[in-house]
């Protein structure tokens, strides 16, 4: 914010050391929220600002493209404005099929549910942005998809009338259920936040061989005078409390 636009760093020997570059450019928020790559070995980054790229309304979602591993990227383009909206924090990822792009986006208005649109030309254009399920409300998702085909999305609640919003949150369905704009099988309020409301989240989420996901964030983890904490939590789908039928 601010400063050139989009500090960028390399590694060149798998992430021992790293390098700083030159600046890419572009005003922003934060950096790229997420990225995903093309079919054709190219690089899709989405991230957000608002005007001059700063963190104020009306905010609007940008991609832009690299093909050459990342040392240059093409001239960023808007593909998420939202009239009385703010879209944000995308969260891109391809579908289990893998012919298809989803992206999940937070809504900083936070007066109704997230938001969500899909790619089916490797992000040449996208569908117009439309509410994620109730469920899928939150800030700053992020996705693993299991060997059975479950996808698990962990992200800051932020769901209307939710008794777990502003906490930590994991989200269990099928990518049909986001496309079909269900609830999905359930939800699990993974950490308690002790601090200010809605500030913890922006998690890592790792699926491990073994089947565990471990999702780590940032949270006011004691109620006492400590500040925040790095937590990671790790569990399996099959020893979580199972739902009540519905």
């Amino acid at each position: 914010r601010g400063g050139p636009g989009m500090p960028s760093i390399m590694s060149e020997d798998n992430g021992d050391t790293w390098k700083e570059m030159p600046p890419l450019g572009f005003p922003c928020v934060m950096t790229f929220s997420s990225m995903v790559r093309l079919k054709d070995g190219r690089y899709l980054g989405l991230y957000h600002k608002g005007p001059d790229g700063k963190d104020r309304a009306p905010l609007v979602v940008l991609q832009t493209i690299s093909d050459n591993g990342g040392f240059s990227w093409s001239e960023p383009q808007v593909v998420a404005e939202v009239a009385g909206k703010n879209p944000c924090e995308p969260c891109v990822f391809r579908s289990p099929d893998g012919n298809q792009l989803c992206c999940l986006m937070r809504e900083n208005t936070h007066k109704g549910r997230s938001l969500m649109m899909f790619s089916n030309d490797e992000g040449t254009t996208w569908t117009t942005p439309v509410d994620t399920p109730w469920g899928l409300t939150g800030d700053r998702h992020k996705q693993v998809l299991t060997k059975d085909g479950q996808l698990v999305v962990c992200f800051r609640d932020q769901a209307p009338g939710s008794s777990s919003r502003g906490h930590f949150v994991a989200w269990v369905g099928t990518y049909d259920d986001i496309v079909n704009k269900r609830d999905g099988k359930y939800r699990v309020k993974l950490l308690h936040h002790h601090g200010r409301t809605g500030d913890c989240g922006y998690p890592g989420v790792e699926l491990l061989p073994d089947g565990t996901i471990v999702a780590t964030t940032y949270v006011k983890y004691r109620d006492n005078k400590d500040k925040n904490s790095v937590v990671a939590v790790r569990f399996k789908l099959n020893d979580l409390p199972k739902p009540p039928a519905k």
